[in-house]
């Protein structure tokens, strides 16, 4: 649709982080329930990613068993299980492994990219131009 776009936000995630497709689909439950119990006043908004073969089938005993400690949440199916996270630079490997992986949506909220894509990304930010922003706000025109 008109006047819509997407971000990427680039992260580089560290050896003593986990990753998504290292925390079960019942730890991300139990984590958001943790937070609608003891820190949001509303609905904490929180999308599941789960492995569809060993966590679908318990999709059905996961609602049930927090039904009534949250108030919504989303479920994404996991595309990239069994990826290992690479620090070790060498890119073309890890291109490889991430390419044979099939997103089952064309715009991914989240996805594993590599650490090449993650420098390019990197290298083409700048900085942000909020006086552009303020004049157009105001019916001005931008100034370069």
């Amino acid at each position: 649709a008109g006047g819509t776009g997407a971000t990427e936000v680039g992260h580089r995630a560290s050896n003593r982080v986990r990753t998504l497709d290292e925390v079960s689909m019942w730890e991300q439950l139990l984590m958001a329930s943790f937070m609608q119990r003891h820190w949001a006043d509303n609905q904490v908004s929180c999308t599941v990613t789960f492995d569809p073969a060993t966590e679908g089938p318990q999709l059905p005993a996961a609602l049930a068993h927090f039904q009534y400690m949250l108030k919504g949440v989303s479920f994404l199916p996991r595309p990239t299980s069994g990826v290992p996270t690479s620090n070790n630079h060498d890119y073309e490997a890890e291109e490889k492994l991430l390419a044979a992986i099939v997103q089952p949506y064309a715009q991914m909220p989240y996805e594993r990219i590599s650490g090449r894509q993650y420098e390019q990304l990197r290298d083409g930010l700048s900085a942000p131009a909020f006086h552009q922003h303020l004049r157009a706000q105001q019916g001005q025109e931008p100034s370069p």
